[in-house]
């Protein structure tokens, strides 16, 4: 199989688009037998997820913790772990803990830097360990599946060329 974006076509050749290339390729890919060749590529996003999701966790338990928030709200912070780990956390455990009346936050009126001081002071400093461990957990998370995802696809590029010249000479001779 050949993607060619431009030029002569053989007449035989079948046409596809990029999308309908990558759906061939992503079958090969999953219904492959052997496993240790594709198992980066198949599930190399979960385990990124996965630690994303572990990191988002750690953030939001620190957070509730360090507002006071007990059960109130729980879904509404732990949501946006799934969706942006982190991100968003801290603005919706202000907003819940101005709401409920668990913790004295400084009005966003105050400005920028008065939040940030905030913040700094008195929520990150303590998750500042962790944090750094987190970072360290997913660069090295990342790095090992990237390495893993391209060991596997040089190595089934290498299986596919294979099977490719052997239909090829069985075809010829």
């Amino acid at each position: 199989m050949a993607f060619v974006k431009s030029g002569k076509l053989p007449k035989d050749a079948v046409q596809i688009d990029e999308a309908e290339a990558a759906t061939y390729m992503w079958d090969i890919v999953t219904k492959w037998k052997n496993t240790s060749d594709t198992w980066a590529l198949r599930f190399g996003a979960i385990a990124l997820g996965t630690v994303s999701s572990i990191t988002g966790i750690v953030i939001n338990r620190h957070y509730r913790w360090k507002f006071k928030l007990g059960d109130y709200a729980f879904f509404s912070s732990a949501i946006p772990i799934v969706v942006m780990p982190g991100i968003l956390t801290i603005v919706f455990h202000k907003y819940f803990a101005n709401r409920y009346s668990t913790y004295r936050i400084p009005p966003l009126t105050d400005g920028p830097k008065v939040m940030f001081n905030f913040l700094r002071k008195h929520t990150t400093k303590s998750l500042t360990g962790p944090l750094a461990y987190l970072a360290v957990l997913q660069l090295a998370a990342s790095a090992t599946v990237t390495y893993y995802e391209m060991k596997n696809n040089l190595s089934l590029k290498r299986k596919l060329r294979a099977i490719e010249k052997k239909l090829d000479e069985d075809l010829y001779n």
